[in-house]
């Protein structure tokens, strides 16, 4: 019968070979890392999984935010995360909105149309509405854009003072303006 430490390959000092060692033990090797990195590199109430398991009443506040925080989302609408960075949450939250109404179609209101846009009975034509449609729906995706760009400023992703951050912050300074000038026509 064969020995299990014969089986342990050597380097030339007469030390384990682990490169060798873990080559030939493949699969218990992959087995551990699965393993490992569940334990260390995931997480479960806002720790370590690892550290989760082995101290279970770290969970105890972590639920009870949640539930907090669920409970003022069904009687305010938000939670108290969103007043920390109101302005991380509509950067967040914005191009969510807007993409969602652009897939729902909504009407187009009557501030993108133009004057000559109407006949003298005061209708448009189905042409006219549906180039007017597509003009809101690039109107409600550059806001969208604006505001996923200026993201990047917030995530720190582009250089303070760089010749991007400028560009950024006129994409966002355009989305601003076109969310002021149709505040009121974002409705499905």
């Amino acid at each position: 019968m064969k020995n299990k430490k014969d089986d342990i390959p050597k380097n030339e000092d007469g030390g384990i070979d682990f490169e060798a060692w873990c080559i030939q033990n493949e699969e218990q090797v992959a087995n551990y890392n699965k393993f490992e990195y569940l334990m260390n590199c995931t997480t479960f109430g806002d720790y370590r999984t690892g550290h989760t398991l082995t101290h279970p009443w770290v969970l105890i506040p972590f639920v009870g935010y949640h539930l907090k925080w669920a409970w003022q989302r069904v009687f305010n609408g938000y939670d108290d995360r969103v007043i920390f960075s109101i302005d991380y949450y509509l950067v967040d939250m914005l191009p969510i909105w807007m993409e969602e109404l652009i897939k729902s179609k909504p009407g187009v209101p009557g501030a993108i149309f133009k004057e000559g846009d109407f006949d003298e009975t005061g209708y448009v034509t189905e042409e006219i509405h549906e180039i007017r449609a597509k003009e809101f729906n690039m109107v409600m995706q550059e806001i969208a854009d604006g505001f996923r760009e200026y993201k990047k400023i917030l995530d720190w992703e582009v250089g303070y003072k760089s010749p991007e951050e400028k560009e950024v912050e006129q994409k966002f300074q355009r989305a601003l303006y076109l969310l002021g000038k149709y505040f009121g026509c974002f409705w499905c």
